[in-house]
């Protein structure tokens, strides 16, 4: 037996207009709003009364009028239900982007429902300036950078990255950022990042240390790590910064021989200088002893 399902009343519809947030409309034959809601004065401020007295085309941001029209006359000529973006002018002079859904009967009567997506928009230019900014962060940084997220797995690094570890791009991305360590710390590693996230104890996050890292080929060397933890998009990630202090322990070490050197080159020095005043000082005596000779060898 086939279930019969009750048609809702012109009540019952007439309620659901009312009540909807979407803009909703059907046009007129001559291109005006013939009906609205009240979502279109509650969104762009205009009454139904206003809306209905200049053609639909008056309400849309001049830029966008030819390709509303054309989409309008698309919808018109029978082209199945469409979706297209435009922006709509408000009542204070502004504008605001929205997203419309459409389609025509047989008369070619448009039927059509919109939503407000200018924050949405907003949102997303937001984002993508963001990620942008990051991009060229990460592009032109000359330390390397490294995304991970709280599994420890990387997500991002840029060629900074590569080039001090020597591994290319995809060797990196989708693994444990422990491979870029010596033991003990690639065994440490993911025990840190589980502590922090149970306990918040931090031992390397948001204070920075002095570590052992390992490159391709094995070998290690000292860098300076900073960690920083972002949640996005209700998952934890930490932004890694690492400084190669390779050349800064060769400086300290080529300090350290100099001044080595320097300590050794004054002992000498100094042992020399005690030799010549002793020599120097034999000698005066020996002076002293002559002229007493001769004084009394004279007084004879």
């Amino acid at each position: 037996m086939t279930e019969v399902h009750p048609q809702p009343t012109d009540g019952q519809l007439q309620r659901f207009f009312d009540l909807s947030l979407e803009l909703m409309a059907i046009g007129s034959g001559d291109g005006r709003l013939a009906v609205t809601n009240p979502a279109w004065e509650d969104t762009l401020g205009w009454t139904s009364a206003e809306l209905a007295a200049e053609p639909f085309l008056s309400f849309v941001h001049p830029d966008d009028r030819q390709t509303t029209a054309e989409e309008m006359a698309a919808i018109a000529g029978g082209r199945e239900t469409m979706t297209f973006v435009n922006r709509m002018l408000t009542s204070d002079g502004s504008h605001r982007t929205v997203r419309w859904t459409a389609s025509a009967d047989d008369s070619g009567r448009i039927y059509a429902t919109a939503r407000d997506v200018t924050e949405f928009r907003e949102a997303m230019a937001a984002s993508s300036r963001t990620e942008e900014l990051w991009t060229g962060v990460l592009r032109t940084a000359a330390d390397p950078i490294i995304l991970i997220d709280e599994t420890g797995t990387i997500n991002t690094a840029n060629s900074a990255t590569t080039e001090l570890f020597g591994y290319e791009q995809e060797e990196l991305i989708g693994q444990n950022v422990s491979m870029l360590m010596p033991e003990p710390y690639r065994g440490e590693h993911d025990g840190y990042l589980q502590r922090y996230l149970t306990t918040g104890e931090a031992r390397i996050i948001g204070i920075g240390r002095e570590v052992e890292a390992q490159k391709a080929d094995g070998t290690t060397f000292p860098m300076r790590l900073a960690v920083s933890d972002v949640e996005t998009n209700g998952q934890m990630m930490f932004t890694g910064i690492i400084h190669d202090l390779s050349e800064t322990r060769a400086q300290e070490q080529q300090l350290r021989e100099a001044n080595e050197n320097l300590e050794l080159r004054v002992a000498q020095r100094t042992s020399e200088l005690e030799v010549s005043m002793n020599e120097l000082a034999r000698s005066n005596r020996d002076l002293e002893q002559f002229a007493y000779i001769a004084s009394h060898d004279l007084q004879a």
